[in-house]
């Protein structure tokens, strides 16, 4: 007999936490985690996994159990959680994890402190009280070194924000003014309809419950709960909790009888983590009016069943592996890696729901009815009956297998020329190529703009290469605001470099010297591999100019042959392009801009650079 009810999920959450949790409290995370990743990972993967964890886990920790089973796992594991966050923030644990130790190249440690903060604020007796002093003392520590990490201009200001809830939660000094930001920003992106922008523009992808919705409500109401004063009051917490039920609804309404929901957007590999919020707002009692606790335990329930039992999910040692339903590596964005995909347990969190609750005890209908209830039923019916395509008489569940099988049928005749296949990708990124040159030389027409045009198109180029949904002239101009004094006095100092070496040349020159000439033209191309590295260092890094110029020159010295191949590939494109001179104005300096940051990038991957 299939497994169901609450049973099955604390099987299922122990089946995931199990490998992560026992590695880590025995200081082996490291050693035994394996990761999967298209690019090195090792710095931030093992934080993820432990952090993002405990944040779904964290409810069903905090929750004592009437059942002795379940109350003998939870108390073992809850000793493990504090076992592992021992070991990730301790100095001298072989697991530990410095949150500054990929500096701001990568600001990951950022995303998954909060992650553990958002745990200790959903179960602080059991991951806070109980810790001993030293341990609250580490984890103090590294929660506040994030505040050197400059968080990105999106859902990311909620993560600084949810750090500072964590020590106003556990009574340590906090910053406000980083909490009211978060709250007030995300105020003004709220875009209609219970969704948030993520950042200025809307995004189609799980964001708003992977990370925005959820962390947003907890930062409101703990803020209203522990300040009472404070400017962000009950009217706010209202509006921000309305939302939420309004999305919650859609999310509830996004999965079918089966368990399966649309696969759209970014970071999908977190499986069920893309029912956070409906987790969360079940967990809240907080649901909207048209949706019952059952329908959405049933709801998540089938989610789950779909994500992680597929065969493959879980490698021969339990730990998770790419994908939505099974292994898929080839889902994971460039960012994703084994730690990232253990979000999925937020799906979890109705697990601080007590067991004798209607969301565990409520029973619901099978079929369609089980979910969505006979006004749905009503509306889907009458949709279909429209239809003029649709076989007479077909009014039941088979009525669902009939439109996607026309729709697969329909649609493969049409992939390649369909707006996500590869002739459209590929006609779309050639235009934004054509149009990041075009921009780049028209903004370079009064000549001492082009040492601040060079930051612009460096920093679109940053955007291509992440695979980043972006706007050419919007991260252009953008990159050029940000950081124009520092392209300038790069652009300033080759300028003087390049002079330098013109009146040497003719000097060289002069006096037949072939040695001065051919140290001329040395002193002139370690420079041009300086610029090189420099540029995309500002997109990069955050540095001074004198930091600027010690890190270029420590990326010039670090595996030379990549520099080298940076240099031919410039080389041909530009021979190339005098042959066509078209190319030099459609395609030269932004192919060459990706090319030269993505060179530098496999460089920056492995070093740590000296900061502001």
């Amino acid at each position: 007999m299939e497994e169901t009810g609450r049973k099955y999920w604390v099987n299922t959450l122990v089946r995931i936490a199990h490998p992560v949790l026992s590695a880590s409290a025995v200081g082996q995370l490291k050693r035994l985690m394996p990761i999967e990743s298209k690019i090195d990972r090792s710095r931030v993967t093992h934080l993820e996994a432990v952090a993002r964890l405990l944040a779904g886990m964290a409810p069903w920790l905090e929750l004592r159990s009437s059942e002795t089973e379940e109350e003998g796992l939870r108390e073992a594991y809850a000793e493990r959680a504090r076992q592992a966050i021992d070991s990730i923030t301790r100095p001298d644990s072989p697991d530990y994890v410095d949150v500054l130790s990929c500096g701001t190249v990568y600001a990951q440690p950022l995303v998954d402190a909060a992650f553990l903060a958002h745990a200790i604020v959903r179960a602080p007796n059991e991951l806070w009280h109980k810790l001993a002093s030293t341990v609250k003392q580490n984890v103090v520590i590294a929660l506040k070194r994030t505040r050197r990490i400059q968080p990105c201009w999106n859902n990311w200001l909620l993560f600084s924000a949810m750090i500072e809830v964590a020590l106003l939660t556990i009574g340590d000094d906090y910053d406000v003014m980083r909490i009211d930001y978060a709250i007030r920003q995300h105020e003004q992106w709220y875009k209609g309809d219970g969704t948030y922008g993520d950042g200025p523009e809307f995004h189609w992808d799980y964001y708003n419950s992977f990370v925005i919705q959820p962390i947003l409500l907890d930062i409101v109401r703990h803020v209203v709960s522990a300040l009472p004063h404070y400017s962000i009051g009950e009217s706010r917490l209202n509006s921000v909790l309305s939302r939420a039920r309004r999305f919650a609804a859609v999310q509830e309404m996004l999965i079918s009888p089966e368990g399966t929901f649309p696969a759209f957007g970014r970071s999908i590999t977190y499986r069920c983590g893309a029912f956070h919020l409906l987790a969360q707002m079940a967990m809240l009692k907080q649901l909207p009016q048209e949706v019952s606790p059952p329908q959405v335990r049933c709801a998540l329930e089938a989610v789950i069943k779909r994500c992680l039992e597929v065969p493959g999910t879980f490698d021969d040692n339990g730990w998770l592996r790419i994908g939505l339903c099974g292994s898929q590596p080839t889902l994971g964005e460039p960012y994703i890696s084994t730690g990232s995909l253990y979000l999925c347990s937020t799906a979890f969190l109705p697990l601080g729901i007590p067991s004798h609750d209607e969301f565990w005890s409520g029973q619901t209908h099978h079929g369609l009815h089980k979910k969505y209830g006979p006004v749905w039923i009503t509306q889907l019916t009458t949709l279909y009956r429209t239809s003029p395509e649709r076989p007479k008489g077909l009014i039941d569940d088979s009525l669902i297998l009939w439109d996607v099988e026309m729709l697969i049928s329909n649609r493969e005749g049409y992939e390649m020329f369909s707006i996500d296949g590869p002739l459209y990708k590929l006609l779309s990124i050639s235009y934004k190529f054509v149009v990041l040159n075009i921009v780049f030389l028209i903004s370079c027409i009064p000549i001492i703009t082009i040492p601040i045009s060079t930051v612009g198109i460096f920093v679109v180029a940053r955007k291509i290469i992440d695979r980043e949904d972006y706007s050419v002239l919007r991260e252009f101009w953008y990159g050029v605001r940000q950081n124009w004094k520092q392209g300038l006095l790069a652009g300033g100092l080759f300028f003087i470099i390049l002079c330098s070496v013109e009146m040497d040349l003719h000097m060289s020159i002069g006096i037949h010297s072939s040695l001065s000439v051919i140290a001329m033209y040395m002193i002139l191309l370690i420079s041009c591999i300086g610029i090189l590295h420099i540029y995309p260092l500002i997109v990069y890094t955050k540095s001074t100019v004198k930091g600027l110029l010690l890190n270029a020159f420590k990326l010039i010295l670090y595996r030379p042959w990549l520099t080298f191949f940076n240099v031919v590939i410039l080389n041909v494109m530009f021979f190339v392009c005098m042959k066509f001179p078209i190319l030099f104005f459609a395609l030269f300096f932004s192919l060459s801009a990706i090319a030269t940051n993505w060179f530098v990038r496999r460089k920056i991957q492995s070093l740590t650079f000296q900061e502001e």
